[in-house]
């Protein structure tokens, strides 16, 4: 016989394609990929939300399909299977973050990075005249120091970030990491990890009010 499908709306539509491979034709909407399949695989019949209509086209086909031997056969092979559809779906995403990111004036620093546990920083040892980023992971958040030790100094500067326009960034952001090598002194920039998330943001503003009792 066929699949009917007379939804208002749908998302991909994945019972369409698999009526498709079983070589059953569809009568639907125009939803989801069902005019995507019926033109490109002759395999069924778009419908307005008409109820003559349908029932016309349903009349039609078992007339058409439900006395005779032949069998018709879509060669849709696995273009719409669930791994193409997900490959696919991944793909947009990440073009649509590529495309993000371009737009976006704060770039990722090209130094290296060295990422460490939380327990393992009482054996760490600090690399020496080498500019990096350490990163150390304690409950699930990451904390990023670009660090830049001298020898031949006792003497440290330590830089903390100020307020970045918007949070919710993508990249450790290190202000002042220009001066690093102009420095006499060593040198360790830290990274605010909040400013990963605009939620944690407003949390801490929050609780700041909260402790001085406005609010």
């Amino acid at each position: 016989m066929a699949t009917v499908l007379t939804s208002l709306s749908e998302g991909f539509g994945l019972v369409l394609a698999e009526s498709t491979l079983l070589n059953t034709p569809i009568i639907s909407t125009k939803v989801g990929i069902a005019e995507e399949l019926i033109r490109k695989y002759n395999c069924g019949t778009l419908i307005d939300y008409d109820e003559q209509k349908l029932a016309d086209v349903l009349l039609e086909y078992m007339e058409k399909y439900d006395y005779c031997t032949y069998k018709p056969h879509f060669q849709i092979g696995d273009e719409f299977n669930l791994e193409t559809e997900l490959k696919k779906t991944i793909k947009v995403i990440e073009d649509a973050i590529e495309k993000s990111e371009e737009k976006c004036k704060i770039k990722k620093l090209p130094y290296p990075v060295e990422k460490i546990d939380y327990y393992e920083l009482d054996n760490y040892i600090i690399k020496e005249n080498l500019l990096y980023v350490l990163e150390v992971k304690k409950d699930n958040v990451k904390y990023e120091y670009l660090i830049n030790r001298k020898i031949g100094t006792d003497k440290l500067i330590v830089f903390n970030n100020g307020t970045i326009e918007g949070g919710n960034v993508k990249v450790p952001i290190f202000q002042r990491h220009s001066w690093a090598n102009d420095l006499k002194t060593s040198s360790i920039f830290c990274m605010d990890p909040t400013l990963y998330n605009n939620d944690l943001l407003v949390e801490r503003r929050i609780g700041k009010l909260k402790s001085q009792k406005i609010i």
